[in-house]
């Protein structure tokens, strides 16, 4: 057993190691840098990792674990969620399907566990799980064409990259269908691809916002829809970036998503702001000795902090420094000053209160 420190997961499972990058999400993998350490020679990611600008980046060769690795939840009794592949993607072009085959049998013959998978590559689930490409004559995954206890997500960290990965993922799969929105780097619609809105309004407005205006309501219902095939998320988990190097995350995307998922139903769990708190929830963060260790002025220990003690960010993500003015607010109205002290102390509360919920299953 691996125990995870993944708030959102309980144990890891590596029936494979190595990726490549395929986005800005990418930039500093936590998976990258963990393997960094264990990559010398007759270390398990010997080859798998190379430094390039003075950081670690994956090779894009992939190491297929043995009987032993692809079994190993087999002999775990106890039921747990289970993260598939924190140091690979399952859906790497490099994965044969046999391979992939093999991990599916696997978890459908553990149904008393939840597996959680991530892919950046959506593209080749259908050729992946189903064998649709080329002409190739169609294949039953592990377990047959739907295993309940998948569940199948995707990580975005944009809504450019949103708009490219979730289609395919609800195309291609009929289960548990989630988003990973880690690093978000950037602000990001869902409400497309959840339970749509339905206006209710008198016939002489035009449009919804004429219709608001005078006093018209929405709601989701998900009994409404006009076909019985479509398909929608079930879950998004959403964090900031921690690792060296972060890049900061506004906090009116964090408010904006989960405003989203509260109106549409949708099980939202918020991981951690990361390296960046901003300065509306520094009071939610822990004190030391005290006194706040975000204060910069009133607490002189500052070790913590990184480089740069401060700064705002504008909503694309871009981040300026102290000296440079900002253009614009957050959905409060404030700035967004937002303070480096590490993952440790800047938590995952917003407006006061913590968002760790899961989809039923």
């Amino acid at each position: 057993m691996t125990k995870s420190r993944i708030e959102w997961t309980e144990e890891v499972w590596n029936p494979m190691r190595g990726c490549s990058r395929v986005s800005p999400g990418c930039e500093h993998c936590y998976a990258e840098i963990t393997a960094n350490r264990f990559s010398g020679p007759g270390q398990p990611y010997d080859g798998l990792v190379r430094i390039v600008n003075d950081h670690p980046q994956w090779t894009g060769r992939i190491e297929l674990g043995d009987k032993e690795q692809v079994e190993r939840p087999l002999h775990w009794k106890r039921p747990r969620r289970v993260f598939v592949n924190s140091m690979s993607d399952l859906f790497h072009p490099a994965v044969p399907e046999w391979f992939i085959d093999k991990v599916l049998e696997v978890i459908a013959a553990c149904p008393q566990h939840t597996f959680q998978v991530l892919t950046k590559r959506p593209e080749l689930l259908q050729q992946k799980l189903y064998g649709y490409a080329d002409n190739a004559p169609a294949r039953e995954l592990g377990g047959g064409d739907y295993l309940p206890n998948l569940w199948l997500g995707v990580s975005v960290e944009n809504q450019e990259y949103a708009n490219r990965r979730i289609p395919d993922l609800l195309k291609a799969w009929p289960g548990v269908k989630w988003v990973s929105y880690e690093p978000a780097l950037g602000p990001v619609d869902f409400s497309r691809w959840m339970v749509p809105l339905h206006w209710h309004w008198d016939s002489k407005f035009k449009t919804p916002e004429d219709a608001l205006a005078a006093g018209a309501y929405a709601e989701r219902k998900p009994q409404a829809l006009v076909s019985a095939a479509a398909r929608f998320l079930d879950w998004i988990v959403m964090g900031g970036e921690s690792q060296a190097g972060a890049r900061p995350m506004h906090p009116a995307w964090v408010r904006s998503v989960r405003d989203q998922c509260k109106a549409a139903g949708v099980p939202f769990f918020f991981k951690q702001w990361g390296m960046w708190i901003p300065k509306s929830q520094v009071g939610d963060a822990p004190l030391i000795g005290g006194l706040n260790s975000l204060n910069p002025l009133g607490n002189s220990n500052l070790n913590r902090v990184a480089d740069a003690p401060w700064g705002t960010i504008e909503q694309d993500g871009t981040f300026f420094p102290e000296t440079t003015p900002w253009n614009g607010h957050d959905d409060d109205g404030e700035e967004a000053v937002m303070f480096n002290v590490g993952k440790k102390l800047s938590g995952s509360k917003i407006d006061g209160r913590e968002w760790k919920e899961y989809p039923k299953q």
